[in-house]
């Protein structure tokens, strides 16, 4: 079910409450007018009875309208929420992950890059210049830094994934404020939530956004682009 149809759920479950209210009104003025009234013959006292009866019978009718709706409107938030929470916690999960692959490519890189480093130490120290030697330490050298830079691109992705765990919590805590709203119409927005720190902008994250199968993505990438470059040659 979708958003709408479950504001729309909550707004009708607001006026069903709204309705009965209005009818347990009316049956306090109806018992407060019989309080009032002298005693009167039996054909009139029948009469109140009867109007009290048909009073409850209209509040019976809403009362049950009501809870069809809560009933509706706790499935239409049942279904939607739960596989929204779900789909977060895997993001979340997913950026735990690449958080820590990415800390440690970076630090074995490090250690690879450290002893190629050693390595051209020695080299240079040495009576004679191996200058191929060097050259080949140069290069795998360059490597290990471009791993470094390609490890540190996680947080394009991590930063899209935990933008989309945000906006997901923004959307819950408005149907939540929502469902309060049907309990107590007097709460304030300023009172049921705080000011976000940061502006959520949903067009500033791609919601699928994933660091799984990057290896057959990038391959699909560059198999795109030698296409491309080969129909513009």
């Amino acid at each position: 079910m979708t958003t709408n149809r479950t504001q729309e759920v909550l707004y009708e479950s607001e006026a069903a409450l709204r309705l009965v209210d209005h009818e347990l009104n009316e049956l306090h003025d109806v018992q407060e007018d019989e309080t009032q009234r002298p005693v009167a013959s039996p054909p009139n006292g029948v009469e109140g009875l009867n109007e009290i009866a048909a009073v409850l019978n209209r509040a019976n009718t809403q009362i049950i309208a009501v809870l069809a709706r809560i009933r509706e409107g706790k499935l239409a938030i049942e279904s939607t929420a739960v596989g929204r929470v779900k789909v977060t916690q895997d993001k979340l999960r997913e950026v735990t992950t690449a958080t820590e692959d990415a800390a440690i490519n970076i630090m074995d890189a490090c250690d690879r890059a450290t002893t190629l480093v050693d390595e051209l130490d020695s080299i240079d120290a040495g009576e004679t210049v191996d200058r191929v030697k060097s050259a080949e330490l140069r290069g795998s050298l360059r490597d290990e830094l471009f791993l470094m830079m390609g490890a540190l691109q996680f947080q394009d992705i991590t930063s899209q994934q935990l933008a989309h765990a945000s906006s997901v919590l923004d959307e819950m805590e408005e149907r939540m404020f929502e469902v309060a709203k049907l309990f107590d119409p007097s709460i304030s927005p300023e009172l049921a939530r705080a000011e976000p720190a940061v502006e959520n902008n949903s067009a500033l994250f791609d919601a699928n956004a994933t660091m799984r199968d990057s290896d057959s993505r990038q391959a699909l990438a560059d198999e795109i682009f030698t296409i491309v470059k080969g129909q513009a040659a």
